[in-house]
């Protein structure tokens, strides 16, 4: 059996850095939650309401520690997102209300880790 060893330079030093990243685990991990009720709660204004079942399978949760998800359970939620062609040849046009709620969420999201991250260093 062969015995080796392999010796690398600055190893302590990103190891001491990935470590220090670890205290911001919980402050981005609040930023998500928010962000992901910032997004339901707005999704109350921007949701085409026809019948309200669109709107009202709005949903969010967490997917992992630092991942969320947030988005509508209808199967006709990309048609009313991107348009779609009717039975008659014509074309019903967008109406979004995900990606305008997306755009706004992101914008926020950054002033929030921002912040968080202001506070975090004092």
């Amino acid at each position: 059996m062969a015995k080796f060893s392999i010796d690398v330079n600055g190893v302590g030093d990103v190891q001491a850095k990935i470590k220090g990243l670890v205290k911001y685990r919980p402050m981005i991990r609040s930023c998500i939650v928010k962000s992901l009720a910032d997004m339901k709660n707005r999704s109350e204004q921007l949701t085409p309401e026809d019948t309200s079942e669109l709107k009202k399978s709005a949903y969010q949760r967490m997917n992992g520690d630092l991942e969320g998800i947030f988005g509508f359970n209808k199967e006709y939620a990309p048609y009313v997102e991107y348009g779609h062609r009717l039975r008659n040849g014509k074309f019903h046009p967008a109406n979004p209300y995900l990606k305008p709620n997306a755009e706004a969420q992101a914008k926020i999201f950054k002033k929030d880790c921002e912040e968080a991250m202001r506070r975090l260093a004092k």
